[in-house]
């Protein structure tokens, strides 16, 4: 079980880092375009690990279906929490998809029965609050009118439960064929989607040469993020490793308030005081 946390774990700091330094880079060319190279390059990292270790594709038609299927999803909610972004406030739509360990784990227990014991239960709940929390800055929110809530939130809302049957469908292939082959896949699919739909939304299709160095080094953490969960969820309980991983916005809280000395709203640190105990429940 302990390695099960370490490989939630493992994620949640990649995921967190990248999406800080993800922070200042959708400034300059916007969040799509950064989401689009990121997974472009990530997908050349998986090619690579693909050609030295594995070479070949053995699978059936019907999981090279689910793979496709698995991708469409990932690509919609993608696609659906940047509309969100696009059409919204991040101080609201963040949080929101931030829910998605919640389905997640309602999937992992009916599809997969996992049994959780009460104090995991508890766990898993703390860690996903905390996700949440550290996500929202009522600051931000209160100062919205209610037409600027309401802005992007079916989008966001769309993005939290496709994300969260994104993971279970991603969890169903790897105990299906393996901790590495659905992740290189499903981005075989996903990528030509987001680098089509950003060359029609933007009209040209561009790479940002400036960014090139920041883009490779996010698509390092993408990739050993999303492989480390593929790796995690192989041999251990998807509601467990999930609700960790969901826990990223924590990383990206404190490293803003180390290298930006961004000011931590006290919701914030009750989410970050949440989410280290979940994970400290998580691994009893």
């Amino acid at each position: 079980m302990l390695s099960g946390i370490i490989f939630g774990i493992i994620p949640m700091i990649c995921w967190g880092i990248g999406d800080f330094l993800s922070a200042g880079l959708t400034k300059k060319i916007g969040p799509l375009r950064t989401a689009t190279w990121v997974q472009s390059i990530a997908l050349v990292i998986y090619l690579c690990i693909f050609t030295i270790f594995f070479r070949t594709i053995d699978i059936s038609s019907i999981a090279l279906f689910m793979v496709l299927a698995t991708g469409l999803v990932g690509t919609i909610a993608y696609l659906n929490f940047f509309k969100g972004l696009q059409e919204g406030k991040a101080s609201v739509i963040s949080p929101l998809t931030a829910c998605w360990g919640i389905i997640t784990v309602v999937l992992s227990v009916i599809l997969f029965q996992e049994k959780l014991v009460s104090i995991k239960v508890i766990g898993v709940a703390l860690a996903i609050l905390g996700g949440v929390l550290t996500s929202i800055r009522f600051h931000d929110i209160f100062k919205l009118k209610l037409k600027e809530i309401e802005k992007g939130v079916l989008s966001g809302i769309i993005a939290l439960l496709l994300y969260g049957v994104f993971f279970t469908m991603t969890s169903v292939l790897v105990k299906e064929i393996g901790w590495f082959l659905p992740i290189f896949l499903i981005n075989i699919f996903r990528v030509p989607i987001l680098q089509s739909w950003t060359a029609i939304k933007y009209k040209i299709k561009w790479f940002p040469k400036k960014a090139i160095y920041i883009l490779i080094i996010i698509a390092i953490f993408e990739a050993v993020a999303f492989l480390s969960y593929g790796y995690g969820v192989s041999s251990n309980y998807t509601s467990i490793i999930a609700p960790i991983t969901a826990t990223s916005p924590v990383i990206v809280i404190i490293l803003a308030r180390i290298f930006t000395k961004e000011t931590l709203e006290w919701s914030q640190i009750v989410g970050i005081i949440s989410a280290i105990s979940g994970i400290v429940l998580l691994s009893l």
